[in-house]
């Protein structure tokens, strides 16, 4: 786990997507994974900086329902591990 602050001097944590709970929200930081993966996601919205939620997960955790920018998606759980974010350490 990395921790770092960004502009407003708040302590980040870098996790990936699909360690966010439900109702849970986070930034965008990157994105990694083989690159016609990385190239879906980016034209799905998760592109860095963007503000990302986690609206439902399946009850075995796979697929997970999330919103991005105006569109609402089901990705699987290995999609989303290729999606890091930044949320507010202690969330």
């Amino acid at each position: 786990m990395r921790l770092y602050r960004n502009k407003h001097l708040r302590e980040l944590r870098a996790v990936t997507l699909d360690q966010l709970p439900v109702g849970g929200s986070a930034a965008v930081t990157g994105l990694s994974g083989e690159p016609l993966l990385r190239e879906r996601l980016a034209e799905l919205g998760f592109t860095p900086g963007v503000e990302v939620r986690v609206v439902r997960k399946a009850p075995l955790g796979d697929p997970l329902h999330v919103r991005v920018r105006s569109g609402s998606f089901a990705i699987r759980a290995d999609e989303a591990r290729c999606v890091c974010v930044a949320v507010e350490a202690g969330r």
